[in-house]
């Protein structure tokens, strides 16, 4: 298929799963009005934030511009295991479309028996910060051993989600949820819907390895049921570069009202956004999280060698970073050096971390933050 875009022609070459149509709404050519001078590297960025592709070139030859795809398999399955002294062992089996349709479609599903039963099934268009709209759909339960109860937890719910796109570095998304949580030996029956309204602000050069740019996120979710509370949520990373090194910072603050129920309050450590370290045995919990972090990054390959570089596209770098929060009135402090990897499998920062509060530690997590 060839489509006209600033007067040039686009030809997409190596797209045997996904469809054309796709490809020209990504780089923003599904209608003459949409494309006004858009660069051939802004072409290139935006195709590889699909993650869909495990090699994509963008060159101009003559009047055309031509799209060199090179697709992942896109139907994988995976299989879980899960062990744990305190619980034992369950095992189970997943499969994820990544592509469903040609079109970008998310589509998962597993199932795990053994000491924890769960299953999932969720499905999405493609959520991407220069689409315009977005829907998600998702069913699921679970049970899991809590770390802050000691106690096992079955959690059963339902979700439906919307995306749209505001202005050109603007997104609203509106989540609307039923959970049901509940454990015989304690006496946890609790119903309710949790709805949230989230505003992003995205203008980020590169989501995988951004060099400049600022996202910001903020976010009110509503918990409505057997219990009434209110939580609020904010977060910004920023990046500036000189010659090879990026500098980049970290924000985030979250607060909860009310009287939410102890498995709802927030994590210290053991997610993306809170201190990078390992998940302790007793994690910290509370009503108010606060987080900032200071990181210098330095691109050392923008190419993976060998073997690795036939299939996957991407490099990786250096970094050395500091993290400062807490919980309510609990403070810690991480120091780290990483590496940083950007890929068309997404981004990625093993570390090794020194927190003051549980000494040495490896981090093997992302570092593309806001979606």
């Amino acid at each position: 298929m060839i489509a006209v875009i600033f007067a040039y022609y686009v030809k997409i070459l190596g797209n045997a799963r996904t469809k054309e149509s796709f490809v020209l709404r990504v780089i923003g050519a599904d209608t003459c009005k949409c494309v006004n001078n858009i660069p051939l590297d802004l072409m290139k960025k935006r195709i590889e934030e699909t993650q869909l592709f495990r090699d994509v070139k963008v060159e101009l030859i003559n009047d055309t511009v031509y799209i060199f795809l090179k697709e992942f398999w896109y139907i994988w399955p995976f299989p879980v295991i899960d062990y744990s002294f305190d619980v034992g062992l369950s095992l189970g089996l997943g499969v994820v479309h990544t592509n469903f349709r040609g079109n970008g479609e998310n589509l998962s599903g597993f199932f795990m028996v053994g000491a924890r039963r769960s299953w999932e099934i969720m499905w999405n268009t493609p959520n991407y910060r220069f689409f315009k709209n977005s829907i998600g759909f998702g069913v699921g339960s679970s049970e899991y051993y809590s770390l802050i109860y000691k106690i096992p937890i079955l959690r059963t719910w339902i979700e439906g989600v919307y995306t749209t796109k505001l202005s050109e570095n603007l997104r609203m998304q509106l989540k609307i949820s039923g959970v049901s949580v509940k454990s015989d030996s304690f006496g946890i029956k609790d119903i309710f819907s949790e709805n949230s309204v989230i505003l992003f602000k995205d203008t980020r050069d590169w989501i995988l390895y951004p060099q400049k740019g600022y996202a910001v996120k903020g976010g009110v979710y509503e918990y409505f049921g057997n219990f009434v509370a209110r939580k609020f949520e904010f977060y910004y990373e920023g990046f500036k570069s000189l010659d090879d090194l990026t500098f980049v910072i970290f924000g985030g603050y979250t607060h909860l009202f009310g009287y939410p129920p102890l498995y709802l309050l927030p994590n210290f450590i053991g997610t993306d956004d809170a201190l990078r370290g390992g998940i302790p045995e007793r994690r910290m919990v509370g009503k108010r999280r606060y987080l900032v972090s200071f990181e210098i990054r330095k691109v050392l390959a923008k190419e993976f060698p060998g073997v690795i570089g036939r299939f996957v596209s991407g490099g990786f770098g250096i970094s050395v970073f500091t993290d400062f929060g807490g919980v309510d009135t609990t403070k810690g402090i991480s120091v780290g050096l990483g590496v940083p990897i950007f890929s068309s499998l997404g981004g990625y920062l093993p570390a090794v971390v020194y927190n003051t509060r549980y000494g040495f530690q490896t981090y093997i997590g992302g570092i593309v933050r806001i979606k």
